[in-house]
């Protein structure tokens, strides 16, 4: 999830250092720069937005690629993986043969071999792309819903997230608060104040934040994964060595 990450907080950087030029001409006290600070305020919104989104997406299908690199036996994963991918892929096949101008015969047996087993593979592989699907923007909900397809349920009691945040219904309020806020710039809605660049701040600090928890609970997701495969492993080899003594 690093990668998505990183790939992230640089698009975040570049309307860091956007907001960082607007807080300037602000400091002038010039009318003549109030509409674009106000400019800024709302494309930072919705900008910051989407590219939130898409780190969301890119985070889950990193962390499916990378369990199909560690290979660990079917068992180690939580059940909920095995429903989602498979109840999802049938949604990406049939996003894909909407999109692609190519037969869905062909689609649908270039990710059948996704869920066989092979001679070099514990598992079918995951189509990562199951995991990725949102159909809205990032709600606190939208959230919830990405961390149940891979068996992580009540995300409010989640103690990482107490960690970093003042309460759920905190992150939660404020999440869908800034979404709410997004939509109204992004379609033009009449009688909405303008944030100013300080409360814009502030969000994006925020979904800094929010990015850093979940890259930290799907880190600590494989962490456990590992852990629980290695240490079968060392059972497994110290009783061979106990039998043989």
């Amino acid at each position: 999830m690093i990668h998505a990450l990183n790939d992230f907080l640089k698009s975040i950087e570049e309307l860091e250092i956007l907001l960082s030029h607007s807080i300037e001409l602000e400091k002038s006290l010039s009318r003549d720069n109030l509409s674009i600070i106000s400019a800024t305020s709302k494309s930072v919104v919705v900008l910051s937005c989407g590219y939130f989104e898409n780190f969301l997406k890119a985070a889950f299908m990193e962390y499916i690629e990378i369990i199909n690199k560690t290979n660990v036996p079917k068992k180690y994963l939580r059940p909920k993986i095995w429903d989602t991918n498979k109840r999802n892929t049938i949604k990406v096949l049939e996003s894909l043969s909407k999109k692609e101008e190519t037969h869905h015969g062909s689609i649908v047996l270039t990710y059948a071999t996704y869920f066989e087993n092979d001679s070099t593979s514990n598992k079918p592989l995951l189509v990562k792309e199951a995991f990725s699907l949102t159909y809205s923007n990032p709600k606190c909900e939208v959230i919830e819903q990405l961390f149940k397809g891979i068996g992580i349920h009540r995300l409010k009691d989640n103690e990482m997230l107490m960690n970093r945040f003042s309460s759920y219904v905190y992150f939660q309020n404020k999440l869908n608060g800034f979404v709410d806020l997004r939509h109204s710039y992004a379609h033009g809605e009449k009688g909405i104040a303008t944030s100013s660049l300080a409360e814009v701040e502030d969000y994006i600090s925020f979904l800094k934040k929010c990015a850093y928890l979940v890259n930290e609970i799907l880190r600590s997701e494989i962490c456990k994964i590992d852990w629980d495969y290695h240490s079968d492993c060392f059972k497994f080899l110290n009783n061979i060595l106990c039998f043989r003594r």
